[in-house]
C-alpha cells in the first residue's frame, strides 16, 4: 500500500487490533468454524405489538357482532312490525350504513339457507 492511497477505517482498526495482539493488550479473535451460524434470535417479547394486535382483534369482533345484532333486530322488526313500520326503517338504515354490504349479504344467504 502506497503512502498516498485513503486508508479504509476498517483496516486501520485492524491494524490496530492485529498491533495490540502482537503487543499482548488483546486477545486474539476466535478461529471462525467454517459452517457455523449464530443462533437465530429469540421470539419477539414486545407486549406492545401483542397488545396491539389483540386490540384490533377485539374491535373487528366487536364491530361484527354490534353489525349482527342490529341486522338480527332489523329482521326481528320486519317479522313484528312489517316492512313499512318507520322504527324499522331507521334500524335498517342504521346496520345498513355502518355494516359492510359484504357481511349483510353473507347473513342473508345464512338466513334464506336455513329457512328463516
Amino acid at each position: 500500500m502506497s503512502a498516498a492511497a485513503p486508508l479504509d477505517p476498517h483496516d486501520k482498526m485492524r491494524g490496530r487490533d492485529v498491533n495490540k495482539v502482537a503487543r499482548g493488550e488483546q486477545a486474539p479473535r476466535p478461529v471462525h468454524q467454517p459452517g457455523t451460524v449464530s443462533a437465530p434470535p429469540p421470539p419477539s417479547t414486545d407486549s406492545k405489538l401483542d397488545a396491539g394486535k389483540e386490540a384490533s382483534a377485539n374491535a373487528i369482533g366487536e364491530r361484527i357482532r354490534h353489525c349482527y345484532i342490529q341486522f338480527l333486530e332489523y329482521k326481528r322488526c320486519i317479522q313484528e312490525k312489517g316492512k313499512d313500520g318507520d322504527e324499522c326503517e331507521k334500524i335498517g338504515k342504521e346496520y345498513t350504513s355502518h355494516c359492510p354490504s359484504q357481511w349483510i349479504e353473507k347473513w342473508h344467504e345464512e338466513r334464506d339457507q336455513h329457512g328463516r
